[in-house]
């Protein structure tokens, strides 16, 4: 690849970056972070039982009763940094700051990632990695396509919940993946050892979404592992055959691999005692649900209106799976992992419902739970466009290389600036700091750090606590936007 070209692609990264950066400053506070920084008192159970060990014991449930990882660096987060960027910025631009800044960094670790998953390599300042890149940039969206191709949330609570957290269970398996699926030599150092094994705790308790991915990943590995075993073991007696299969599976995953396991079905067991789940709602029912929710996240949405991104991700993984398979052993060999792709997408799709259900979410599937199949849905794409831009030779090489760029400009064109709400909400918070009375009786539009208007001032309480901690307001108040 040509310094030419490998400058304009850095270009372009870098411009993707600071506009997306742009869009996460320029919105507005979501409506759980108060309740869970403050905390309100619906989420005061779980940072006092992280691992739900009064559940076992108690017949009561409380919010995120499984998630306190997630509650915990959410909290943690919000009540230092903004306070050190204070140090440069009004107190109320550091909440929004710190926000943007939280985003753009889970963003970049991702984009990171990918990369490296494309490339084999996690030197981000090579021409090979800056193309994988700047392949897999323009699916990050913030407005545009955002409620379908959701990696980075608008909302910085689920961002936390969701893209942070996958991103840390990527990490977990990294080391994994590199050294028993590439065959390079990773050692296990005990500096490494501890800290897997730290995460092996943390992560079945972080994200909602970590319980199924860890599932499906977890025990594949095993099986697979196990088969090979078997399959290389030799004439010995059957039973003694299954018992050595398994004595043979690498030690690292012997050992992490059920760890993790095991704290996750607990994990899951925790989660149903969460009393933010509906459980009027029967399993049955939930997998009813899933055929609508597919469609409004694949093709049609919440107004019924059509969205092509998936469409459009589809169209270029079936054709760069026809070009490849025409290009030898190594091309069909990467066609071969899209399989893997679908089996690991329809076994998550059909564990969301065991995940409980949300009234805020009733048919299951969303751009948040979609998640995990985005990421490896963006991720194959990368890759296939990847090695084919570098590996092989093309007849039309200019058509292919116009096609990705059209991509890109659809996907990039429909991140257009929407800043009404974060201006709607900034307005209202420095009337509620002008404001001489403790309880401000406001007429907006928008929320103040919740999901729509506050009718009563008991919903408020948690981000009047939040305002003063940040030293927005000089005391606790308590406000209302809305009849």
């Amino acid at each position: 690849m040509s310094k030419k070209i490998t400058t304009l692609l850095v270009l372009f990264l870098f411009l993707d970056i600071c506009y997306s950066f742009f869009q996460y400053y320029y919105t507005a506070h979501d409506g759980d972070m108060a309740a869970i920084i403050a905390p309100a008192e619906w989420y005061s159970d779980v940072l006092k039982d992280p691992f739900g060990f009064s559940l076992l014991s108690e017949q009561k449930s409380y919010g995120g009763s499984n998630r306190f990882f997630a509650h915990w660096s959410l909290g943690a987060y919000f009540k230092t940094v903004p306070l050190m960027l204070q140090a440069f910025v009004s107190p109320l631009d550091s909440t929004y700051l710190a926000s943007a800044l939280a985003k753009i960094g889970i963003h970049l670790l991702i984009i990171w990632l990918l990369g490296l998953f494309i490339t084999n390599s996690g030197k981000w300042w090579k021409p090979e990695f800056i193309l994988a890149g700047a392949l897999v940039a323009p699916f990050f969206q913030t407005w545009g396509y955002f409620d379908r191709v959701s990696i980075i949330e608008s909302s910085i609570t689920y961002t936390f919940f969701y893209a942070l957290s996958t991103a840390i269970l990527i990490l977990f398996f990294l080391p994994f993946y590199q050294a028993y699926f590439l065959g390079q030599d990773v050692k296990f150092t005990l500096p490494k050892k501890i800290i897997l094994f730290a995460l092996t705790i943390i992560l079945p308790f972080m994200g909602p979404l970590n319980l199924g991915i860890i599932a499906i990943v977890c025990s594949f590995t095993l099986a697979y592992q196990w088969w090979l075993n078997f399959r290389n073991s030799g004439e010995i007696p059957f039973i003694k055959r299954i018992w050595n299969s398994v004595l043979k599976i690498p030690k690292p995953l012997l050992f992490y691999f059920p760890v993790i396991l095991l704290f996750s079905f607990y994990s899951l067991y925790i989660g149903s005692f969460n009393a933010e789940s509906d459980n009027s709602i029967s399993i049955a029912d939930r997998y009813s649900f899933l055929l609508t929710g597919l469609n409004r996240q694949l093709f049609f949405g919440q107004g019924w209106e059509f969205s092509p991104a998936y469409s459009i991700l589809f169209l270029l993984l079936i054709i760069n799976s026809l070009i490849l398979w025409k290009k030898g052993p190594e091309g069909k060999k990467i066609v071969k992992w899209l399989l893997w792709v679908i089996v690991f997408s329809i076994i998550y799709i059909l564990l969301l419902p065991l995940g409980g259900y949300r009234s805020y979410r009733p048919h299951i599937v969303s751009g948040s739970t979609f998640q995990p199949v985005t990421l490896t849905l963006v991720f194959f794409y990368g890759l296939t466009c990847w090695y084919i831009l570098r590996q092989t030779t093309l007849k039309y090489r200019k058509l292919y290389i116009g096609t990705l760029i059209l991509v890109a400009v659809i996907f990039s064109s429909t991140e257009r600036p929407s800043d009404s709400t974060y201006q709607c909400e900034r307005n209202a918070i420095l009337a509620i700091a002008a404001s001489p009375e403790k309880h401000v009786d406001l007429e907006t539009w928008c929320g103040v750090m919740s999901w729509g208007k506050i009718t009563h001032p008991y919903y408020s309480i948690p981000g009047g606590k939040l305002l003063h901690y940040w030293g927005i307001t000089k005391e606790e108040k308590n406000y209302t936007t809305g009849k």
